[in-house]
């Protein structure tokens, strides 16, 4: 059913209003605070500890312990298999780390 704006008196508009600057028009200082939380809940290392298994080699498959120290999202058993399947990571790893420092910078502009 379509509820018009009328017989609600006209309450829809006006919380439509303030959601749209609630969420899309927040302020430098809000957008921060709210990307700051974001960074702390999506946080790799913590993300890590909520895996129901642990890592596996991107390279090789086996149990993985460390991550590459670029993007940190890939993980590797150790630095052989890191260096071979640098090739195929060297791209996708370059561009999150630009992605990644280019958000950084765009939050600290005040």
């Amino acid at each position: 059913a379509v509820v018009s704006t009328q017989s609600t008196g006209g309450k829809w508009s006006a919380i439509a209003h303030k959601h749209y600057k609630e969420i899309f028009c927040m302020s430098k200082d809000r957008l921060k605070r709210q990307a700051d939380k974001f960074a702390a809940t999506y946080d790799m290392d913590v993300m890590s500890d909520l895996l129901s298994e642990p890592p596996k080699c991107e390279n090789c498959g086996e149990s993985a312990a460390k991550r590459c120290s670029s993007c940190q999202t890939s993980w590797y058993c150790g630095r052989e298999c890191q260096v071979k399947h640098w090739p195929k990571h060297k791209e996708p790893c370059k561009l999150i780390t630009k992605t990644v420092k280019n958000a950084a910078k765009e939050l600290n502009k005040s």
